[in-house]
Parts: structure tokens; C-alpha cells; sequence
């Protein structure tokens, strides 16, 4: 059991890309705990572990205004019966996300953990919804919105989407009376466009209607792209946030790993060197002996290194959105994978009918 002291400090979700196209009742509240609990995960860890957080800390860095406890435990209670449903090829699965809550009244704390059944979806992973920042989610008012964002943050290196419109009414879990595509578009698409360029880091420029039968529209593309400068702004604004809350535990070392730009040259910071004694401070990045830069103020420093990491940040955003992969050429491939592995399931289930005759 780990007992998260601090709330939630981590903001970067990395989930399965079943997940972007899996089918769910979840709320948009309860989209955003999910989406934060994920950040407690790393992609490459190999089991879940069990959480406990105070109510105040659960029910504060998620932004809910519900505040008190029968509140809490109720969005507790629905979140222990939602599910994930999952499609792949001729397999159907259900899973319940969470294996359970406690509620711990008297010392106001929460506990929680995984199923067990998410771990092809959330535990060493692969192919992967890549989210930098949960709290552009946490900030959407509707479920929609939250939904198209996963479905275009899993496509985060092209310039467009495609999506059937029956399949994405599935996933969206929408009502009957918004099959009529001016309904949808009213309702559903307009809303979660706006709440999507106004409030994260992607900018939604064009939707197309690219088949339709008649008036019916059966098939939309979605254009979009990041917001370089708002991602270097917003991970700043959080580093910072970071290594201020955290200076005594970390120091300078809540900036290791970062890239760092100087004379349009990107590296990686490796270390930070500090004499308080004389208020001396240095970066050396990429491994090496040599200083990239040093100076004997800490609040130029600081703004240097800051300033540093945020060209790099946006410098390296830009590019991938010049380095779009070709979406024909991507789908074209996730198909052969796909076919591939239906060959294979049928191959493997006719050896095993072999074998049983045997």
C-alpha cells in the first residue's frame, strides 16, 4: 500500500489505446479520477498497487466542488461498478476498472486500486494514448470533450483522425436522438471543439464530411494539431509549481531529464551543480564534463533554466507537428497487424480442435 502524502503529484497519463475507442458510462467526473489515477502508473511497471489518499486531497487536486463525505463516497460507489468495453477483432470484453474503494470515515482517507483484468490495458505497454498534461481534462465540463481528446491524443503525431460515425456514436455511448448527424454536430462535436481549443493543447481547425450516403453523413475527419507554445507554457508553469512545493526533498533535481535548449542546440540536463556558499549554480547536460551554463544569482538561474527547458519543449512540439505520420499509411499498417493476428487466432484454434480429435 502506498499512501500518496502529497495528493496526486503526477500529471502525464500513459493507458492502453484500447481504451480511447473502449466503450463507457463514465461521467465526466469520473473520467477525470480515472485519467488522474492513471498518472500513478508507469507504462512499464508490471503490477498494480493499492493507494490511499486524504479525502481532501482526492476531492481538492481533482477540482470537484463536492466536498462532502456522502458526496465523495458516492462518486467512489459508481466508479466501483464502471466499466470498460472492449472490442478487438471477434473478442467482446468487459472489465470493471477499479477492483474496490475504502472509506476510512475517522481519519478521512480514501483507498483504491486496479482490477486486476486492466493490466493489458494499462501495464507494460506498448502502443499507448500518450496524455502530457491530465489536467487540460480535468478543466472539460463535458464527457465528450474528454472522450474526442483521448481519441485524438492517440493519433498525437498526425495532422487528422477519421472516424466512422456508427462506430464513434458507440463509443461515445450517445442517445438515439443524436444519430441525426445536426444533432450530434449541435450537441456533441461543437461544444467539445470549443471546450478542446479553449482549454487544452490541441487546436481542432476543420471537421470534414468525408462519406456520405444522401444526407446521411457516415464518415467525419477531424483536423487538429499542438499548441507548441501552450505546452511549453503549461510544463513550465507546472515544473515550477514542482520544484517550489518540493525544494527541500528535490532541489534542483526535479529538473534532471529535462531537454534543455542553448544557441538553438537541445540536450538533456544530467546534472545540477550548487555552491551555496557563494550563490554559484551550473548545468551540464548530455553527460558531459563541460558547463552549458552557470551563473552566480539563483533567481537568474532559475530563469535561465526555465527559459531553456521551455525552447525545447516547444521547439520539440513544433516538430512533430511537421513530422505528421501519413494517417493512409498508419491505418494501413494497424490493419495488416490486425489481420495478422486474426490468421494467427484461427490457426491456433484450428491446431486446438486438431489436438482434442486426437
Amino acid at each position: 500500500m502506498k499512501e500518496l502524502e502529497n495528493g496526486f503529484t503526477r500529471k502525464k497519463s500513459s493507458v492502453g489505446s484500447e481504451i480511447s475507442t473502449a466503450k463507457t458510462k463514465m461521467s465526466a467526473n469520473e473520467l477525470k479520477v480515472f485519467y488522474q489515477v492513471s498518472t500513478l502508473i508507469d507504462k512499464d511497471d508490471d503490477k498494480f498497487m493499492k493507494y490511499t489518499i486524504s479525502v481532501k486531497d482526492f476531492v481538492g487536486s481533482l477540482g470537484f466542488s463536492q466536498t462532502n463525505i456522502k458526496d465523495t463516497k458516492d462518486i467512489c460507489r459508481t466508479l466501483a461498478k464502471q466499466c470498460f468495453e472492449i472490442q478487438e477483432g471477434d473478442i467482446w470484453r468487459v472489465y470493471p476498472i477499479f477492483a474496490g474503494f475504502e472509506f476510512d470515515t475517522k481519519a478521512q482517507m480514501i483507498g483504491f486500486e486496479f482490477n486486476d483484468k486492466m493490466r493489458p490495458y494499462l501495464l507494460n505497454l506498448k502502443q499507448f494514448t500518450k496524455i502530457e498534461n491530465v489536467e487540460y481534462i480535468k478543466q472539460f465540463e463535458s464527457k465528450y470533450a474528454i472522450r474526442i481528446y483521448a481519441l485524438l491524443k492517440d493519433y498525437r503525431k498526425m495532422a487528422y483522425r477519421d472516424f466512422d460515425m456508427e462506430d464513434l456514436h458507440k463509443i461515445l455511448q450517445l442517445p438515439k436522438s443524436y444519430l441525426d448527424y445536426g444533432q450530434f454536430k449541435k450537441r456533441v462535436l461543437d461544444p467539445a471543439i470549443v471546450e478542446i481549443n479553449e482549454k487544452s493543447d490541441l487546436f481542432i481547425s476543420k471537421i470534414e464530411e468525408i462519406k456520405k450516403q444522401r444526407k446521411k453523413v457516415l464518415r467525419i475527419r477531424i483536423h487538429f494539431e499542438n499548441k507548441a507554445t501552450k505546452i511549453a507554457e503549461d510544463k513550465i508553469k507546472y515544473l515550477l509549481k514542482f520544484y517550489k512545493d518540493n525544494k527541500e526533498a528535490f532541489g534542483y533535481k526535479a529538473f534532471l531529464g529535462f531537454k534543455y535548449e542553448q544557441d538553438g542546440v537541445i540536450r538533456t540536463i544530467t546534472r545540477i551543480h550548487q555552491e551555496k556558499e557563494n550563490n554559484y549554480h551550473a548545468i551540464y547536460c548530455d553527460h558531459s564534463d563541460n558547463v552549458s551554463f552557470s551563473c552566480h544569482d539563483g533567481k537568474t538561474f532559475l530563469n535561465r533554466l526555465c527559459n531553456g527547458i521551455h525552447n525545447a519543449i516547444e521547439i520539440e512540439a513544433e516538430q512533430e507537428k511537421q513530422t505528421k505520420l501519413d494517417l493512409i499509411d498508419w491505418q494501413d499498417e494497424q490493419e495488416r497487424i490486425n489481420a495478422y493476428k486474426e490468421i494467427m487466432r484461427k490457426w491456433i484454434e484450428k491446431r486446438q480442435k486438431e489436438s482434442v480429435r486426437v
